[in-house]
């Protein structure tokens, strides 16, 4: 349909604490050089999608890997709320290996509730997929018919496109989403609709 809007879902690039395995959530870290790097090489490989516009979270490694893309893209380019990272609270800066060390029945617990899964003092996946599902419907309603490329974050995608799917959010279902890929779906005024999962590697 004409009126459908297109959305291309990536993720940020590399920062130091992705390399160091720390869970970032709503810290705002940086791209590291090798993120950058990374990033602007993108540009090329993402451009035969004829992208109209560029959308990223607020955080500064989504807004970076939108800016750097812009440079390669030369389309207009917007942060809008709603598409942040899930917010880990306590456990923020920390590392999984570390959580299993100090945590591991509460992590245990909390990853067994699947979409409820909530870090101490953070919010729920449920939550996420709220905000980022209304953010997406927002954005796709505002520039309808086009072409939006949008960067945000693992575990916003991940909400994202598991509630398309269906899945439980379990740790028994098998991994599906591919490093650096871009995902497309497509939105009508007040729904998304998955097109492709796993549509383009970024990283070649």
């Amino acid at each position: 349909m004409h009126n459908m809007t297109h959305i291309g879902l990536i993720r940020h690039g590399l920062t130091a604490w992705n390399s160091k395995k720390r869970i970032q959530g709503q810290a705002d870290i940086q791209l590291s050089s090798k993120g950058r790097e990374m990033v602007a090489c993108w540009g090329e490989t993402l451009r035969p999608y004829q992208w109209d516009i560029i959308i990223t979270s607020p955080l500064e490694r989504a807004r970076e890997t939108g800016r750097i893309l812009q440079q390669t893209l030369e389309i207009p380019f917007f942060t809008i709320q709603g598409l942040q990272e899930q917010n880990w609270g306590m456990w923020t800066g920390q590392t999984l290996r570390q959580l299993k060390h100090t945590q591991l029945i509460e992590l245990n617990q909390a990853v067994s509730r699947g979409w409820q899964f909530q870090p101490p003092e953070g919010e729920s996946r449920q939550e996420v997929l709220k905000r980022a599902r209304k953010a997406l419907l927002q954005a796709a309603a505002l520039h309808q018919g086009k072409h939006m490329l949008v960067v945000s974050h693992q575990g916003v995608l991940k909400c994202i496109l598991y509630h398309l799917l269906g899945r439980q959010f379990l740790p028994t279902e098998p991994a599906i989403i591919r490093p650096y890929s871009l995902h497309i779906l497509k939105a009508s005024p007040q729904t998304l609709f998955l097109d492709r999962l796993n549509a383009l590697g970024l990283e070649q």
